[in-house]
């Protein structure tokens, strides 16, 4: 099982490294992701000028991965 944290999670986003592609051939059932990360994102989310596009990959993430609770 991997967490993803909220760094790579912007950079496969961005399309820095190569996190989206990672992310993509990794199997979901793996990857996880974090209550705090997501928070962190919906943070970032409610300052931006432009959300659309994060708001909707984020989402597909959600889809396809598991969220673990803070506790």
């Amino acid at each position: 099982m991997f967490l993803l944290d909220t760094n790579p999670l912007i950079y496969a986003f961005k399309g820095q490294g190569r996190y989206r592609d990672r992310i993509d051939a990794t199997d979901s059932a793996l990857l996880h992701l974090s209550s705090v990360s997501l928070f962190e994102i919906e943070f970032g989310l409610a300052r931006s000028n432009n959300p659309a596009p994060l708001r909707l990959f984020m989402e597909d993430l959600r889809r396809r991965h598991v969220c673990l609770p803070l506790d």
